[in-house]
């Protein structure tokens, strides 16, 4: 259905009612939304987008000319271009879909070198936070349970060993009161992780940051709470990417 509409573009407006002539655009703009429609990936999206830009575009640019000329011999040849300009365009999108079942979603792959099961060490704690080693390494864990619970293992003798460390936290001003005086912060984390098993380096990943702003409050104490606080979010953030880096598989 979606492509008989495209290709009724080489026909005569005259050949159907103003009514019907008027509705263009918006015929085509729910055809290429059908067409479109797919896998919410962010690379694949994009494309399809650029492609669904294109066919409207052209049904516009057509639907212009059309409006514009009377020649009845050039409205043929303007009317054929146009439909192997839709042609190329769906195509391409039709190439993007069946391409994006083949793609696989981060987190979904398997662990490296044929891993199967996993320790999780705590965290080196390099920044001057104190206790933050225990709540990267508790929602690591959390992320493990969440998304491959099986992999886990509660002994570094039963599989590969994955650790890490937290090389820093800092501390950026972002929004001022006065000049001295801030509003705003945001607190920055790196953490750096490998995967061992046998005593050899399968997997690492460093420099991996995260990042969480926060209020500051009048009261030092309360500034503190919302810096903690601060720190807990971005530290979920972390664990999703070192298991999304983990698993990447392309």
């Amino acid at each position: 259905m979606i492509f008989k509409q495209w290709f009724v573009v080489g026909r005569r407006p005259a050949q159907r009612s103003p009514a019907a002539s008027n509705n263009y655009p918006l015929q085509y703009q729910k055809a290429c939304a059908l067409a479109c429609s797919g896998p919410t990936i962010d690379n694949i999206g994009v494309a399809a987008t650029f492609c669904e830009s294109i066919i409207l575009w052209t049904v516009i640019e057509s639907h212009l000319i059309w409006k514009q000329r009377d020649d009845k011999k050039e409205e043929t040849v303007i009317g054929r271009t146009i439909q192997l300009r839709l042609l190329a365009a769906v195509v391409s999108v039709a190439a993007l879909f069946m391409s994006s079942c083949l793609y696989q979603f981060s987190g979904e792959g398997p662990l490296p070198a044929g891993t199967t099961r996993v320790y999780i060490d705590i965290f080196e704690n390099r920044s001057g936070e104190t206790g933050v080693e225990s709540i990267f390494t508790d929602d690591l864990i959390k992320e493990f349970v969440l998304k491959r619970k099986s992999a886990l293992s509660s002994s570094a003798e039963s599989g590969a060993v994955l650790s890490g460390s937290i090389d820093y936290i800092r501390d950026l001003t972002i929004a001022h009161k006065t000049q001295r005086t801030s509003t705003q912060r945001r607190v920055i984390a790196s953490v750096s992780v490998k995967l061992v098993d046998g005593g050899k380096v399968i997997w690492a990943a460093n420099g991996i940051t995260a990042n969480e702003a926060y209020a500051v409050a009048d009261d030092k104490m309360a500034t503190e709470q919302n810096k903690r606080d601060a720190i807990k979010v971005l530290s979920k953030r972390l664990a999703e990417k070192i298991f999304n880096r983990l698993t990447d598989n392309f």
